[in-house]
């Protein structure tokens, strides 16, 4: 997943990296070890509905097209301010130099770094908070997976083929003080790797080398405030030397802001079809008399004209009361 940014013989950089990637992969290691939900559900509204079930895949998008861009911006402040104690402490004295061109490099959309791309499930099948932001305000649906098949027969399975890209999976961590300790000892490293004379072009490998694992740790977290949404994410990162191969698979939409989102797909149907397990139509839609026997009967055909069996497949309607 980490570039080569800069010559193999820079042994600054080179332990710089060694010392961030074991850390991170620690971190890794440790969210891995929770247990996963043995179901999460996918909310969507009626177009998402069809796309996932008439082709078979699921969006990423791009992290930076998220439709909350405080989340991404929460855990960099805390690696911004992270560096900012590092550079009170006085230990390295080109880190002032570092911080601005971090700093840089991150309003430019740090796309030199790598790509990362994102969708998001919870174990929540039913959940009012979700309804309302990504679902259609409740006129939408919430997909069921079995997580263990979509994960290890569809989303997982992929590593183990000769692909350009890594594909990950866990539970988003809420816990802001943590988030913080990780950005500090980011930081520490920053500060005792860092050669005191480097400038210009030559400091550069060493900030894109930060960005990367600043990135990815913030990638784990949400603010403490969206506990309740018991995110469960899959990601699919893409090293800068495999854009050649990006370009051929991402795509564009437009969204109803104007604003054009990058993602890339995944095919989930072809190696692990029975995940889907079940469908839950939204508050909104069944808050009118007579709706959800006319939008159940649209799921059913919809399932049975793309191939699912509609027997496996429960259909259900949501229980709160909520009318949008």
């Amino acid at each position: 997943m980490i570039a080569e940014h800069a010559p193999a013989n820079d042994k600054h950089l080179k332990a710089f990296r060694a010392e961030c990637s074991a850390y991170v992969g620690e971190i890794y290691a440790q969210i891995e070890k929770e247990p996963a939900p043995q179901k999460i559900y996918h909310y969507t509204d009626l177009g998402g509905l069809e796309g996932i079930l008439q082709h078979g895949t699921i969006r990423l998008t791009d992290i930076f097209c998220l439709n909350d861009p405080k989340e991404l911006r929460h855990g960099m402040d805390y690696a911004q301010g992270a560096l900012q104690e590092e550079i009170s402490r006085a230990t390295n004295p080109v880190l002032p130099t570092f911080s601005y061109r971090f700093a840089k490099d991150l309003s430019e959309g740090m796309e030199d770094v790598g790509r990362f791309f994102v969708t998001a499930f919870s174990p929540r099948g039913d959940h009012l908070d979700k309804w309302r932001a990504y679902a259609d305000n409740g006129n939408g649906f919430a997909m069921g997976f079995r997580t263990a098949e979509l994960e290890e027969s569809g989303f997982l399975g992929a590593d183990g083929q000769r692909t350009p890209f890594s594909n990950h999976t866990f539970s988003i961590q809420y816990n802001d003080e943590a988030l913080l300790q990780r950005h500090r000892k980011l930081a520490s490293f920053a500060a005792r790797h860092l050669p005191h004379d480097a400038e210009g072009e030559a400091m550069m490998p060493y900030v894109l080398e930060y960005a990367l694992h600043c990135l990815t740790v913030s990638l784990l977290h949400k603010h403490s405030s969206y506990l309740d949404e018991s995110e469960y994410r899959f990601m699919q990162t893409w090293d800068v030397r495999q854009y050649d191969r990006l370009s051929t698979v991402i795509r564009c939409r437009r969204r109803a802001n104007g604003r054009y989102t990058p993602f890339v797909e995944h095919d989930w149907r072809t190696p692990s079809k029975g995940a889907l397990s079940d469908i839950i139509i939204g508050p909104t839609i069944c808050a009118r008399p007579g709706e959800f026997e006319r939008a159940r009967t649209f799921v059913e055909i919809l399932l049975r004209d793309n191939g699912y069996d509609v027997s496996q497949v429960k259909i259900t309607r949501s229980e709160i009361p909520y009318r949008g």
